[in-house]
């Protein structure tokens, strides 16, 4: 006859035989080790759930967190530049780029147009920006005060070149109501364009990436005329630099609180980017001018996108690429989207976002 043993009345274990024991053992380690697996389903970071938001050609996608289609919109001409941006009326905002500009090279500064376009496909706002010997670069910004943010290149390509900040008027037309000379604030001994620019509404500053050879991330105050050098950081990069923004708990664009942001979870107030030479996304806070995270990912030589989601993981795009992967804190891919084409960048906007909500 076998002795029955309870795992709660472990006073008797004096009374086993050594197989026994070990047997008891045995199950206890099994039990735990269930106990832990469990433990760690539960911990286990889940994809921030939302609409993600992409571009290809002359089509911008919205996608949801099953991978289905939700919205597109289509420009008539030109392509998207880089990454297109959701507006909180359901319009998105797309930097285009038609062509035929002669003293600039295509790939640094190519760009010149910009348009809103509303969620049924109308044309709000259609405006052209370039001068005799600048273009726009890449990047545009939407702000919550419904005006836009253009870096901008000059016909000296060695040098980052400008930052304004331009009014919609009407249908066609816009005003410089704000710009900052990046080149003069950071000196002769930076060189290299603006790819990148992030506005910060809670602390009123402008991020910008400047590309190779500088390769720094710089901020900029955006409260006055006077645009000063808050901060910047070129520790540790080699290659390019590209997708750098901002972790604030606001809508992308917008001074609109996200309801579920978790800020300690994504460490709000610092600066994220790519750093495609050296395979890895680099986190830095100013407030302590450290380098706090980094974690590896495999980039492409340029290009790329970052952005830290509301609950702390994080969306990338690693640069003409066919893949959107969503990282939780350690690195791991906890959700991902296949395109149908190469991208550049990608963003992600949460279910209870305005742009979204108001048209479901």
């Amino acid at each position: 006859m076998k002795t029955k043993y309870s795992l709660f009345n472990l006073s008797k274990l004096n009374k086993c035989y050594p197989a026994d024991i070990k047997l008891i053992c045995s199950l206890l380690s099994v039990g735990l080790f269930f106990l832990s697996l469990s433990q760690s389903s539960i911990q286990a970071s889940e994809p921030y759930p939302g609409y993600t938001l992409f571009s290809i050609g002359r089509t911008a996608y919205l996608y949801d967190i099953n991978k289905k289609k939700v919205h597109q919109w289509e420009v008539s001409e030109g392509s998207i530049q880089t990454s297109p941006y959701l507006l909180p009326d359901g319009s998105v905002l797309f930097p285009l780029n038609k062509g035929g500009f002669t003293f600039r090279p295509g790939g640094a500064h190519p760009s010149g147009t910009f348009q809103k376009i509303s969620w049924e496909g109308e044309v709000l706002w259609d405006f052209s920006f370039y001068g005799d010997n600048f273009t726009p670069s890449y990047d545009v910004e939407p702000m919550p005060n419904g005006n836009i943010l253009v870096c901008a290149g000059f016909e000296e390509r060695r040098r980052p070149g400008k930052l304004f900040e331009i009014k919609p008027i009407e249908k066609n037309g816009g005003k410089i109501v704000w710009e900052c000379n990046v080149s003069e604030k950071l000196g002769d001994l930076v060189q290299g364009y603006i790819n990148s620019v992030s506005y910060n509404p809670s602390l009123d500053q402008v991020m910008v990436n400047i590309q190779a050879p500088g390769r720094t991330m710089a901020i900029f105050d955006h409260s006055n005329s006077n645009a000063n050098l808050v901060y910047k950081w070129n520790q540790g990069f080699s290659g390019r630099l590209h997708g750098g923004c901002w972790v604030t708990d606001r809508y992308l664009g917008t001074n609109i609180q996200i309801p579920d942001a978790d800020k300690k979870l994504m460490r709000v107030g610092n600066i994220i980017t790519v750093s495609n030479g050296d395979d890895e996304v680099v986190e830095v806070n100013p407030q302590i001018n450290k380098r706090v995270k980094s974690f590896k990912y495999e980039f492409s030589d340029h290009q790329g996108s970052v952005q830290r989601l509301p609950n702390g993981n994080t969306l990338i795009v690693s640069g003409y690429s066919k893949q959107i992967n969503e990282l939780d804190n350690n690195g791991k891919i906890v959700w991902s989207l296949e395109t149908s084409e190469r991208i550049s960048r990608a963003y992600r906007y949460g279910l209870k976002y305005q742009g979204v909500l108001t048209k479901n």
